[in-house]
């Protein structure tokens, strides 16, 4: 195999032009150890370009073997093509010393220039100096990497955002399909930004047509919010673009609380590894989970208090960013009902300034009010009378089904108003009937709570005034967390880890091959969680893909 042959290869590969590369693969013929490492990583590349991660492992471990069977411990491009996948997991700081490895290893200009783009966007990720590598590479021009040096430009687009210049971030020069032209796609699908958004008709209309692009079908629906797009291995998708689709689909929500959006925001925050994300994220997804928090936890108590226990135990301390601090502020003036405060923040933006007016409006609805009445807010579970009020979601809930059906059995009250869906009078009666007399404290004149035979009875009704709250309120978002406590570690995931191990094992013994359906069952876990410990096995060795799309199976790794 001539060395001209390969280098083509990689060219190809590195200035985009997947097709082309793919289609001269088969003309290879690896002679040696060295050469069929190097056609191991090729395919491992290409993999990582169909978003296929775990596959990209694969062929890496068996470019490492080759290398090593030939006594040599690395190459560059095994060093360039784990870094490059564990930027995917968003490992920054393991991919960082493979890229300065790289740098060493590099022989050729064109590997130089490689490694130098790479390490400087790594040190980016990872809030480090920079601008040395930026010096050293100076105008490349038409070099045969000037496509992949492109994203540098990604570092300009991301602080014109932070400092809050997005008119400036949609005017830079991006080539035909990249991750440039897809967050200035991302920026223009704001509801608020005033633009012609021909970029995101460009990646739409690009991204359509190119079946190799990397994601495509992800980073469409993200813009696009259409369920339709979605696929089977979005579980594999990077944390940065998921904090991406979570903050672009909140602003979605707010300004058009329907059901469909609320459902398709709320299957992404569960499917969200609040758990273990902080792990991989990187401070611009810290900045980007923060913003969307502050905006859900206005209308949901419960969402506020989760959102803030996680904040409390993950959040590290973040860069400054005009765009995200200015958010915050902003959100803050929406809850507290400040509209000044929001007028002086967002000079010169109207349709963003029209937009939180209405939320901020029909966030603080106030109606005439008077002694012999109750309001009975649903937004912030409050119940106000004569100038008081106090905070009960059971009340507000309870006193909310009486006024819409009069009366309410005790078994349905404790699954509506407490979550108890397995009713005992013995157990449960005595909560309902706490609940009840705290009630009748507050009641109006005229109003009175009773009960017979286990049911409950409100006489008096229209003494109740029952708020919806804001259509946010009506229309929230479902979100399942997942279960962390100040309490756990490290070593408890470790711990779960070997366990899961264990019980995958005992259901390889008793079958060759397992799907991820199959594995997901025998772990009892979620379908994103069980993805996420599919990739991590494959990466060690422990597992090996099989198949694609639906057709996708694993089986343990011959050693």
């Amino acid at each position: 195999m001539r060395p001209d042959e390969l280098r083509k290869i990689w060219e190809l590969r590195y200035a985009g032009k997947v097709s082309e590369a793919l289609a001269l693969l088969p003309s290879l013929r690896p002679g040696t150890a060295e050469e069929r490492a190097e056609v191991a990583l090729l395919n491992a590349s290409f993999a990582r370009h169909g978003s296929n991660l775990a596959e990209a492992f694969e062929w890496i471990a068996k470019a490492k073997a080759e290398l090593e069977s030939a006594g040599q411990r690395s190459s560059f491009q095994l060093s360039m093509q784990t870094a490059i996948c564990l930027d995917v997991q968003s490992k920054f700081a393991e991919s960082l010393s493979l890229y300065q490895e790289s740098l060493q290893l590099a022989r050729t200009e064109f590997e130089r220039v490689l490694a130098k783009v790479n390490l400087a966007i790594c040190r980016y990720n990872l809030s480090l100096p920079f601008s040395d590598l930026l010096a050293e590479l100076g105008d490349l021009g038409t070099h045969p990497l000037a496509g992949t040096v492109d994203q540098l430009r990604l570092i300009e687009l991301k602080k014109f955002l932070h400092e809050g210049k997005l008119r400036e971030a949609t005017q830079l020069e991006f080539p035909a399909l990249s991750q440039g032209l897809y967050l200035q796609a991302w920026i223009e699908s704001l509801p608020w930004f005033a633009s012609e958004k021909a970029h995101l008709q460009r990646f739409r209309e690009l991204a359509s047509s190119e079946k190799d692009y990397f994601q495509k079908g992800y980073l469409l629906q993200t813009l696009q919010a259409d369920p339709r797009l979605s696929r089977s291995d979005d579980e594999e998708v990077p944390v940065q673009e998921r904090a991406d689709r979570i903050y672009l689909w909140t602003w979605r929500w707010l300004e058009n609380p329907v059901t469909v959006t609320a459902t398709l925001l709320g299957a992404e925050l569960s499917r969200f590894p609040f758990d273990t994300a902080h792990l991989t994220m990187t401070d611009e997804d810290f900045h980007l989970l923060r913003a969307s928090g502050a905006w859900l936890s206005l209308f949901s108590p419960a969402f506020a208090a989760r959102f803030q226990t996680w904040s409390e135990k993950y959040f590290p301390q973040l860069p400054e960013s005009k765009f995200f601090e200015r958010e915050l502020a902003l959100a803050e003036a929406v809850g507290s009902g400040r509209f000044e405060t929001m007028k002086e923040l967002l000079k010169g933006e109207p349709s963003l300034l029209a937009l939180l007016t209405n939320l901020a409006r029909a966030h603080h609805e106030k109606p005439e009010t008077s002694p012999n009445r109750l309001l009975v807010r649903l937004s912030d579970f409050t119940l106000s009378s004569g100038g008081e009020s106090v905070t009960s979601e059971a009340g507000t809930k309870l006193l909310a089904s009486l006024a819409k059906e009069g009366s309410l059995s005790f078994e349905r009250c404790a699954a509506e108003v407490f979550g108890i869906h397995s009713y005992d009078s013995l157990d449960h009666g005595p909560k309902i009937h706490n609940l009840l007399q705290r009630l009748k404290k507050l009641l109006p004149n005229g109003t009175s709570l009773s009960t017979k035979n286990e049911r409950i009875y409100c006489e008096g009704i229209e003494g109740l005034v029952i708020l919806q709250g804001s259509p946010h309120t009506r229309c929230f978002p479902a979100v399942e967390w997942p279960e962390f406590d100040k309490k756990q570690s490290v070593s408890l995931e470790k711990k779960q880890a070997v366990e899961y191990k264990a019980k995958i094992l005992l259901a390889f013994a008793e079958k060759k091959s397992l799907s991820r359906a199959e594995i997901q069952k025998a772990l009892a876990l979620s379908k994103a969680t069980t993805a996420r410990l599919l990739l991590g096995w494959a990466q060690e060795g422990f597992l090996k893909a099989k198949g694609m799309g639906a057709a996708r199976f694993y089986e343990l790794f011959d050693k």
